[in-house]
């Protein structure tokens, strides 16, 4: 009838399950997700805009037709206290951080200008003086220099979690379709409009339209957790 994800010292990845009144403990065997002719489970990782709340299946194509109909899967992703996507744009705000990036590279460039010694002489002794030390710290700074450079790429691309919003009653939310036949590639995502958060999600059929699958998200507008209320809810 119902099942989830199930981990514990015992069961490393399972599934737990209810049938009627017996509840079902099912252990997944792992050995073959690694990679392999035998493996039980196909594994990809989709990145989100926001946190994923409802899936479900959703088959493309009137079921009176004899083509052969393909499936999509339909994720509705929403977070409280967060701005859309829409707002973001307008705001000039980067998710990745790439555009503060090239801005301080830029700002990094010929900004400063160095006046030079006429004294020839003692510059040159200064250098002589100084090679030797300059040769030994040479490698020590160009392994600081790599270390910080990977921890500037992790911290690229690390997403930014944004601005955050003046007051309650601010979502981020939208409807994603994946193909599961193809790397779960993102075919479309819808973005919501303001403060509507879509939470669920189900395939629905209706005999006036031949039998095609429809998705059908239930919304709530301006919706505040403390105290639980919203202004309106929706279903389309």
């Amino acid at each position: 009838d119902h099942g989830c994800s199930f981990k514990s010292d015992s069961v490393k990845e399972g599934i737990v399950a209810t049938a009627g009144k017996t509840l079902r403990i099912i252990s997944v065997d792992t050995a073959g997700m690694e990679g392999g002719e035998d493996e039980s489970f196909n594994t990809n990782r989709v990145n989100l805009r926001y946190t994923p709340r409802q899936m479900t299946l959703l088959s493309t194509g009137a079921a009176t037709t004899g083509d052969q109909r393909k499936v999509a899967l339909a994720v509705v992703e929403s977070d409280y206290n967060d701005y859309g996507q829409e707002e973001k744009d307008s705001m000039g705000f980067d998710a990745t951080g790439e555009g503060k990036a090239k801005g301080k590279a830029k700002d990094d460039g010929d900004g400063m200008d160095m006046d030079e010694d006429s004294d020839d002489d003692e510059d040159e002794n200064k250098n002589k003086k100084k090679s030797s030390e300059k040769d030994g710290d040479d490698n020590d700074d160009d392994e600081e220099e790599e270390e910080d450079d990977e921890d500037e790429k992790l911290a690229r691309s690390t997403p930014i979690r944004g601005p955050v919003p003046p007051g309650p009653g601010y979502w981020g939310s939208c409807v994603r379709l994946l193909d599961p036949t193809q790397n779960c590639v993102t075919l479309d995502c819808v973005e919501m409009g303001r403060n509507e958060a879509a939470l669920c999600c189900t395939s629905v059929r209706f005999h006036t339209r031949g039998g095609e699958s429809l998705l059908a998200v239930g919304t709530v507008s301006d919706m505040t957790l403390q105290p639980m209320q919203q202004k309106s809810s929706h279903i389309i």
